[in-house]
């Protein structure tokens, strides 16, 4: 990056009452900083049930795909009090600190053949991303729908990269649905993994962390329910497509289960023997979807229920 006169940077760093005007901001600061040669403009991005989300995009002319830094986050932390001129620099430090597609090849986008062992899927809700979904292609798992995304880089501890597969993406490739969905059915637990855990353990380690590891309590917890998602806690709800997840569960709670879509990064199991009716969990699921979770993290307010028997799921 190469300055520019500070009196250019001041100049926009007026009070701020919207996101979207402090993504203009943030644009003029980075432009600033930049200089020539780089582009950077707002992108407003629909994202999961409709959802939108500001940020400001950072085009090098090193090739047609660019990330975005998302400034919803930032937003709030100006609106709590922190400096605009801080929080810009943040925004460029993250940028050149993350590097989304650092080391990814963008060009293999186009080619399915060189880009199919990175394509993931993810659950949504159908009825809330009919936008979404016409401009994606997608299968359909009851009231959800499976889409597509390629991850383009990161780790556990800074997140990853992805890119959404969209359909000028798929008519690149020339495939039809059903293939993405195989490929991403190979690639999905082998790079994102799966996690399966009893409540009793993850409110153990969630009262671990908050007592800075000096948890002591009782942590027998009569709780006979089951917290599933992927390695990273991202799109985690997509477990449920794994191949044998279902029937392994099964098998060890010996009985059918109830899965609760508890958001779209991770759902619930819980056995039919813990003695709970239908309505008491479909109680429990809308309850928690309407107090706690986040609009753009909602997957369903419906249950379902898997036959050991069947080997199916259904709605219940």
């Amino acid at each position: 990056m190469k300055g520019n006169s500070e009196n250019r940077r001041n100049s926009s760093m007026g009070r701020v009452s919207t996101v979207r005007a402090f993504a203009e901001v943030a644009r003029n600061y980075a432009e600033a900083c930049f200089g020539a040669g780089v582009q950077v403009f707002v992108h407003e991005t629909v994202k999961n049930n409709g959802v939108v989300q500001t940020g400001i995009c950072i085009k090098d002319g090193t090739g047609d795909i660019a990330p975005v830094i998302y400034l919803d986050r930032y937003f709030e932390e100006y609106c709590a009090g922190k400096a605009m001129d801080g929080l810009c620099r943040d925004i460029l430090d993250a940028y050149a600190a993350g590097k989304p597609f650092d080391g990814f090849d963008i060009s293999s986008v186009t080619d399915f053949r060189r880009v199919q062992g990175s394509i993931c899927f993810k659950l949504v809700n159908a009825e809330r991303n009919r936008e979404l979904l016409a401009g994606s292609p997608h299968l359909l798992f009851h009231d959800l729908a499976v889409v597509f995304y390629i991850i383009a880089g990161g780790s556990f501890k800074e997140g990853i990269s992805t890119i959404a597969v969209k359909k000028d993406i798929q008519d690149m490739w020339g495939v039809d649905a059903r293939t993405i969905y195989a490929a991403a059915l190979r690639n999905t637990g082998l790079l994102l993994g799966c996690s399966v855990q009893s409540m009793a353990d993850v409110l153990r380690e969630m009262a671990s962390e908050k007592l800075d590891g000096g948890c002591s309590a009782d942590a027998s917890f009569p709780i006979s329910m089951y917290v599933a998602s992927n390695s990273y806690k991202f799109n985690g709800a997509a477990v449920l497509l794994y191949p044998g997840l279902l029937e392994w569960f099964a098998d060890k709670a010996a009985d059918d289960f109830y899965i609760l879509p508890s958001s779209i990064h991770e759902v619930l199991f819980l056995p039919c023997s813990a003695g709970f009716e239908p309505d008491e969990v479909r109680s429990i699921v809308h309850e928690v979807n309407h107090a706690e979770v986040l609009p753009e993290d909602f997957l369903s307010d419906n249950i379902y229920r898997y036959s050991k028997a069947e080997g199916r799921v259904e709605i219940i």
